[in-house]
């Protein structure tokens, strides 16, 4: 359920409609929208990652036998996050990023 709300929030903010820029109103801007949704993103997937590390605790559940079979996984979707932080901005950079409005 964290996971769930935490995407759909990334989600939300990625896709709000913008208001009309004025210079008080900085958190309504696109680039702030992005930040954000990288930061939701990163609140789950790092506690996850940091999971293995307490004493006692595997990367793993038990029933799933030795290794650290999420460390792959969750490494590999932070770094799609990145990627895709990335293109967007360079879309918001250039004017080509896609108008939700």
């Amino acid at each position: 359920s964290t996971g769930l709300a935490l995407g759909l929030s990334s989600l939300y903010f990625i896709h709000r409609r913008h208001l009309p820029p004025k210079p008080t109103l900085s958190s309504a801007s696109p680039r702030h929208n992005l930040n954000l949704a990288l930061f939701l993103i990163h609140l789950y997937f790092l506690p996850s990652l940091s999971g293995g590390l307490y004493p006692g605790a595997l990367f793993t559940d038990p029933e799933f036998g030795e290794g650290r079979p999420q460390i792959p996984g969750f490494v590999g979707l932070l770094a799609v996050s990145w990627v895709g932080w990335w293109v967007a901005g360079m879309g918001l950079e250039t004017g080509s990023g896609a108008k939700l409005e």
